[in-house]
């Protein structure tokens, strides 16, 4: 499975606002809705449909790797291949 090191990661935090984690250690600042997060990574090389990526909130993450549909999971388990 993936290291979280080499993944795009999308986290709500406080307030409901939203943050991406790119895989070469960069972040965004903070968003007022997923989508807005999801459009700004675009902008910066994410490509959803070709790269495994994870969106956290609640406690939860949904894990989307390329070809399948997401998985969701308690916050830090990894899918199983």
């Amino acid at each position: 499975m993936a290291d979280s090191r080499f993944f795009w990661r999308f986290e709500r935090g406080d307030a409901s606002t939203w943050r991406w984690f790119g895989p070469d250690g960069k972040s965004s600042g903070a968003f007022h809705s997923l989508s807005a997060a999801l459009k700004d990574a675009t902008e910066q090389g994410f490509v959803s449909a070709s790269e495994y990526w994870a969106v956290t909130v609640d406690g939860r993450t949904t894990h989307f790797r390329p070809g399948r549909g997401g998985v969701n999971l308690p916050s830090g388990e990894m899918p199983k291949d």
